[in-house]
């Protein structure tokens, strides 16, 4: 992993989580457990709070070190979910079928 790169909790493997502030690797397997049981994704920062031991004091600083992948800021309208709402529009007004 690249010094400035970001790790992204939606995909990163425990090891790479433990690179985050206040996260040890009890803690990181505990997050890949959570994301497994919650569809693969976890969708806000707050859901971390949920997992048990979860650093919420670091909350800050692991944000500024961390994304959530693709499930931040997805709506419904976003041409990837497309196919799970028939008859929606993407946003350049094109049909999916």
């Amino acid at each position: 992993m690249k010094p400035l790169e970001k790790v992204d909790i939606n995909t990163a493997a425990g090891k790479h989580l433990t690179g985050l502030p206040g996260v040890t690797i009890d803690i990181a397997r505990r997050i890949v457990a959570y994301r497994k049981r919650h569809g693969g994704l976890i969708h806000d920062w707050e859901e971390l709070l949920n997992v048990n031991g979860f650093p919420a004091d670091r909350m800050e600083e692991i944000k500024a070190r961390a994304v959530l992948g693709p499930a931040e800021g997805k709506t419904s309208t976003e041409p990837s979910l497309l196919h799970h709402f028939p008859g929606q529009q993407s946003r350049k007004g094109n049909r999916k079928p």
